[in-house]
């Protein structure tokens, strides 16, 4: 599902988080229009629903549920909007399945702490802090 996701992410301006989980995905985007965003996902979802078809082997149910939940992010300095998103992203695969976004194989978390967006400890708490306000 990830190479399918980088393959139609041509289709956008740029792809800049994904989690993908069991049972939906997250992604944040950069598109030109709106009509590039809505054609990629559609590409995205009906290509990657005959291989999940063909994996789990259903027909006639919803593999992806209809449309989207989407989000226009409005940066200034006022608000944080993209960095809430952006640490949201990552912070699922510690909110449903238990596992430190560092140790979660099925997103970029990687190049996000490449880019210095987020830090390699984001989540994981047996890591050392700084200081410790107890010591």
């Amino acid at each position: 599902m990830i190479d399918e996701l980088l393959y139609y992410s041509k289709k956008i301006k740029e792809l800049i988080s994904y989690t993908i989980m069991p049972d939906h995905i997250h992604i944040l985007l950069e598109a030109e229009t709106v009509k590039s965003m809505s054609e990629f996902l559609r590409d995205f979802k009906k290509y990657t629903t005959k291989g999940i078809e063909m994996l789990i082997e259903i027909k006639d149910e919803f593999i992806w549920q209809r449309g989207t939940m989407d989000h226009c992010i409005r940066q200034s300095m006022q608000n944080q909007d993209f960095e809430d998103h952006l640490l949201y992203i990552y912070y699922n695969s510690w909110k449903h399945l238990g596992i430190k976004p560092k140790e979660y194989p099925y997103h970029n978390f990687k190049e996000i702490v490449e880019k210095g967006w987020i830090e390699n400890d984001f989540l994981d708490f047996d890591a050392p802090r700084e200081f410790d306000i107890y010591e």
